[in-house]
C-alpha cells in the first residue's frame, strides 16, 4: 500500500513576507525551516494514524511524502483519511488556507508502477477540490465553513493576519504591528542556528510549537527524556544520535545553511555587501529536468517501492546534505539557503557568488547521477537587500521556464539563456573584463557601447512577418538596418577608442587583442565568443558599478 502526500503553496507562503520591519532573512529562515517541519510532521501524523513504523517513510522532502506499507483495514483507512482532515482544517484555521494538503492512498501491490501512478493522479485531483473534505457538512456543500475572522488591522509584514505585537525595525527604530504567525517567526529564526535536534510529540511538551496536531521542541542536546508519545527525533545537523536511543531517530538533514560571522547570522545587507561591484543579492531556483519520466520509467524497469525509496533519498541527499556541505567552504559560505531538498533548491546570495556556484551544482550533480544521466536546469534574478524577496523569487521562476522551454539543461541569467559551458565562458570572460575596468586598462563606457552594439547586431537577423502593421514593419526594418551597420560602428568605436595595438601597457594591447577578436567575428553569432558576449558584458557591468552609479 502506498500512500503519497503533497503539501501546495509552499513557496507563496515562505516568500509572502516584506521587506518592512527588518529581519526578512530571520523570518524567511523560520518560514523555510517551519516549511520543512511540517512536512515531517503531516507525514509521521499519518503514519501514527495507520500503525506503520518510520520504515514505512520513503521520503520526506520538499513538501512531498510518500509512505509505504502493509495494507489497511476500513477502520485503518478511516483513521488515515480523518487525520488528513485533520490537517487540512489546521492548515486552513492558522495558515489562513494560503497552505494546502493533498493526499492519496493507493492499494494494491500487484502493479508497482500503476499504484504509484494512480497515488500522484490522485494527489493532483485532489488539488483542483482543495478544501472540499472541510466544505461538505453532512453531505451537503456549505461555503461557510471556510470563511476566514476578519483581520481587523493585518500585520504589516504578511498583511495576511490581525496584529497582535509590537515590533521595532532594528534598521530605521520604527514600531510595527505584526502578527502572531510573523512574531513565531521571528523568535523561531533567532533560536535555529544553535539547535541540533527536533523532537516531534503526540502532545505538548515545554516550549513546544503546535504543527498540523503534532508538536515539535527544539533541542541544543540529543532529547533523552523521551517517551511513547514522542512520534520521532530528527537531526537538524546531519548527526548521529547517542548509542541506546530508544526513539525513532531519522537523520536526514533538515537545518540548512546560514552564513555567520563568528556565529552571528548576517542579514541581507551584509551578506550583498560580499558581491563584488554592485552591493546586489541574486535568487538562484534549480531543479532537475524530467524527473517525473525517469522516476516513472525505473518504476517500470525495476517494479520496485525500494528502488523508489532509495532514488528518492538519494536525490534529497544530494540536495539537502550534500549541497549544503559544500556551502560551509569558500567561497560559497555566504550562500543563503532557502530550500533545498527533494529534486531542487533555492539560494540567496551575491549575486557574483551565486552565478558561479549554479555551475558548481551543475558539475556536481552531473557526476553524482552520471550512471542515470540527470541533468539541471536554473534561473537567477537580482535584486537589493532591502527589497522584498518574493519579486525576485517570481522572477528566478520565470528564468528557470524559460531554461526549461529553451531545451534545459541549461541557465538563465544575465539576460540570457545559456548552455552550462557558455555560462562558464561567460563568466570567465566577464570576470577578466571587469578586471580590466578596475586596472583602467579599460574604459567602462566601452563595455555599455559594446553591449547596446550587440544588441543591435542582433537585430539584424529580426524577420518581418507579412500582413504585419505598416508602422510595426517600418520599425523592424529600421531594427534590422541598424543591426546590419553594427559592425561597421564597433571597428569605428575601437579604431577611435581602445589602446593602439603597440601600446608600452601589456594589458591594455591584450584589451586592444580582444577588442579586434571580438570584432573579426561579431557576424558569426554561431561561434560561442560571440554568442556570451551580452552575458559577459552584463557581468563586468555589475561587477564595476558602485552603490553611487545607475
Amino acid at each position: 500500500m502506498l500512500i503519497v502526500g503533497d503539501i501546495s503553496g509552499i513557496q507563496d507562503y515562505l516568500f509572502d513576507i516584506s521587506g518592512r520591519g527588518g529581519g526578512q532573512s530571520r523570518r524567511l529562515r523560520a518560514r523555510s525551516f517551519y516549511l520543512q517541519a511540517l512536512t515531517e510532521c503531516a507525514a509521521l501524523r499519518v503514519m501514527h494514524a495507520a500503525g506503520w513504523s518510520t520504515d514505512s517513510i520513503l521520503l520526506t522532502a520538499a513538501g512531498r511524502f510518500i509512505l509505504s506499507g502493509d495494507a489497511l483495514t476500513a477502520t485503518g483507512s478511516d483513521d488515515v483519511s480523518r487525520v488528513a482532515l485533520n490537517i487540512e482544517r489546521w492548515l486552513l484555521d492558522h495558515l489562513g488556507g494560503r497552505v494546502r494538503l493533498a493526499m492519496e492512498i493507493s492499494t494494491g501491490n500487484a502493479d508497482i508502477p500503476a499504484m504509484y501512478d494512480y497515488a500522484l493522479r490522485g494527489v493532483q485531483r485532489r488539488k483542483y477540490r482543495s478544501w472540499s473534505g472541510i466544505a461538505q457538512v453532512d453531505g451537503a456543500w456549505n461555503p461557510s465553513q471556510l470563511v476566514l475572522p476578519p483581520l481587523d488591522t493585518p500585520c504589516s509584514i504578511c498583511g495576511r493576519e490581525p496584529s497582535r505585537h509590537t515590533q521595532r525595525d532594528a534598521d530605521d527604530d520604527t514600531e510595527y504591528r505584526i502578527g502572531e504567525r510573523c512574531r513565531d517567526d521571528f523568535e523561531l529564526g533567532k533560536r535555529l542556528p544553535n539547535a541540533r535536534w527536533m523532537e516531534v510529540r503526540e502532545n505538548p511538551g515545554p516550549e513546544s510549537m503546535e504543527i498540523v496536531g503534532a508538536h515539535i521542541i527544539l533541542h541544543f542536546d540529543f532529547p533523552t527524556a523521551t517517551g511513547p508519545e514522542t512520534l520521532a527525533v530528527l537531526s537538524l545537523r546531519d548527526e548521529i544520535p547517542p548509542a541506546g536511543t530508544l526513539s525513532p531517530v531519522l537523520t536526514h538533514r533538515l537545518a540548512r545553511h546560514i552564513p555567520q560571522d563568528r556565529g552571528r547570522p548576517l542579514d541581507f545587507k551584509e551578506i550583498a555587501g560580499k558581491a563584488r561591484g554592485d552591493s546586489l543579492l541574486a535568487v538562484l531556483k534549480m531543479d532537475v529536468d524530467h524527473l517525473g519520466k525517469y522516476i516513472g520509467e525505473g518504476l517500470a524497469r525495476e517494479r520496485s517501492l525500494e528502488w523508489l525509496g532509495r532514488t528518492s533519498r538519494k536525490l534529497d541527499r544530494f540536495f539537502a546534505e550534500t549541497l549544503d556541505r559544500e556551502l560551509t567552504k569558500p567561497p560559497w559560505d555566504m550562500i543563503y539557503t532557502v530550500f533545498s531538498g527533494g529534486d531542487d533548491l533555492i539560494l540567496i546570495g551575491p549575486w557574483d557568488v551565486m552565478l558561479n556556484y549554479a555551475g558548481h551544482v551543475h558539475d556536481h550533480l552531473s557526476k553524482t547521477f552520471e550512471a542515470e544521466k540527470l541533468t539541471i536546469s536554473a534561473g537567477a534574478a537580482f535584486f537589493k537587500s532591502h527589497s522584498p524577496v518574493l519579486h525576485a523569487v517570481h522572477q528566478a521562476s520565470d528564468a528557470l521556464a524559460l531554461a526549461k522551454e529553451s531545451g534545459r539543461n541549461r541557465c538563465a541569467a544575465l539576460g540570457e539563456v545559456l548552455e552550462w559551458p557558455e555560462l562558464n565562458h561567460a563568466l570567465s570572460t566577464g570576470t577578466r573584463l571587469a578586471d580590466w575596468v578596475d586596472a583602467r586598462a579599460m574604459n567602462r563606457g566601452w563595455l555599455h557601447t559594446m553591449l547596446k552594439l550587440c544588441t543591435e547586431r542582433r537585430d539584424a537577423w529580426l524577420s518581418v512577418p507579412e500582413g504585419l502593421d505598416t508602422v510595426k514593419a517600418r520599425s523592424l526594418r529600421l531594427k534590422r538596418q541598424r543591426g546590419m551597420l553594427a559592425s561597421s560602428r564597433l571597428d569605428y568605436h575601437i579604431i577611435r577608442n581602445y589602446p593602439k595595438p603597440n601600446d608600452r601597457d601589456g594589458t591594455k594591447v591584450e584589451v586592444r587583442r580582444w577588442a579586434d577578436a571580438v570584432l573579426n567575428e561579431f557576424d558569426d553569432w554561431d561561434r560561442n565568443d560571440i554568442r556570451v558576449l551580452p552575458a559577459a558584458l552584463r557581468y563586468a557591468l555589475t561587477a564595476t558599478r558602485g552603490e553611487d552609479k545607475d
